[in-house]
């Protein structure tokens, strides 16, 4: 995804090309490539907005805010973002955001990460509870899988589903029909 805008980032030592997209960004988090249209949607903490980086207008923020932004994943061109502050996740709309799933919040704040969808449904780890949940679109828990010290991210490629417990140290892969196994990590 390189943008005829984009430029060599300043100031960076790296025996590869480093491209700066966008400048500007408001504490920057979590980020979606958008490969229907070639652009990267990246949270912005400290603004509570959503800024779509690429394309024709290169940096444009989406009228959606969503307080802390800290996870972003796409199922048939519905954006969802979790809600780091509240422990929800939502889906953008025209006229503003939907809870799809709201989460028991952890009152030191420690609540949800990093989300991913598989094309169906939403991967989501239930942080401060140990827990990774799968949800459909409609917002039901239709999997759960525990066991885990504190999920904090989740990426979902081709029926794979890998899981950062960053507790524990550990990035693990969860089984067909459920359990999971350590790919990486501390012993």
């Amino acid at each position: 995804m390189r943008s005829a805008a984009a430029r060599r980032a300043s100031g960076v030592i790296s025996s590869s090309p480093v491209l700066l997209l966008a400048g500007g960004l408001n504490v920057p988090d979590d980020l979606l490539y958008v490969e229907a249209d070639g652009t990267v949607l990246v949270g912005e903490h400290g603004s509570g907005r959503i800024a779509k980086v690429g394309g024709a207008s290169r940096l444009r923020r989406l009228g959606q805010v969503v307080p802390l932004p800290e996870g972003i994943a796409q199922i048939g061109g519905i954006i969802y973002v979790a809600d780091q502050l509240h422990n929800r996740v939502v889906a953008l709309t025209s006229t503003g955001t939907r809870t799809v799933i709201q989460l028991v919040p952890d009152p030191a704040g420690l609540n949800l990460d990093g989300i991913d969808a598989d094309g169906k449904q939403l991967i989501i780890p239930d942080s401060p509870h140990g827990t990774v949940l799968f949800v459909d679109p409609a917002g039901r828990v239709t999997f759960r899988q525990g066991g885990f010290g504190r999920p904090a991210g989740v990426w979902a490629q081709g029926g794979t589903y890998l899981v950062a417990d960053e507790n524990v140290g550990a990035v693990c892969e969860l089984k067909t029909g459920g359990g999971f196994r350590k790919r990486a990590g501390n012993q």
